[in-house]
């Protein structure tokens, strides 16, 4: 795990006792025995009976990660909403699947640009969670308003 993952790590578990999170965790894509995929997380949020697949990238090149999250019904949504149900980890209850990406923040607007469908992705920029006096702000004014 690099640094920038601890920290988003740390960023989304701060302030909410209900998350759970498994670093690379692996996601069967096809079926052969060599197809799976890791994204940087798999976050449950047991609260809100959500899903949350994370990738965290510094790269100035978007294009992989691009890719990915357009693709993210067949990468990962579908695969690893069967998976978790065939370990007994959700049921059918939980419909909330999203897909969050931490970037940089001079690669966020051309990222936004180039994703098919903006529907169940949130983007965060790396700079943001790095600036812990910016999020804890941020997070206690959430917390007022729910």
């Amino acid at each position: 795990m690099d640094l920038f993952e601890e920290l988003v790590m740390n960023y989304l578990t701060k302030f909410d006792d209900f998350i759970f999170i498994h670093h690379q965790y692996p996601i069967k894509v096809g079926s052969h025995s060599n197809n799976w995929i890791w994204p940087d997380f798999v976050v449950l949020n047991f609260k809100k009976k959500r899903v949350g697949v994370v990738e965290v990238s510094t790269a100035f090149n978007i294009d992989n990660l691009v890719k990915k999250v357009n693709d993210r019904d067949k990468n990962y949504i579908t695969k690893i909403k069967e998976q978790l149900k065939l370990y007994n980890v959700i049921n059918d209850s939980w419909e909330d699947f999203t897909v969050e990406v931490f970037i940089r923040a001079d690669r966020k607007r051309d990222f936004l640009k180039k994703l098919n469908d903006r529907n169940g992705v949130n983007v965060t920029e790396l700079e943001e969670v790095v600036s812990p006096w910016k999020y804890n702000a941020l997070f206690k004014k959430t917390d007022k308003d729910s």
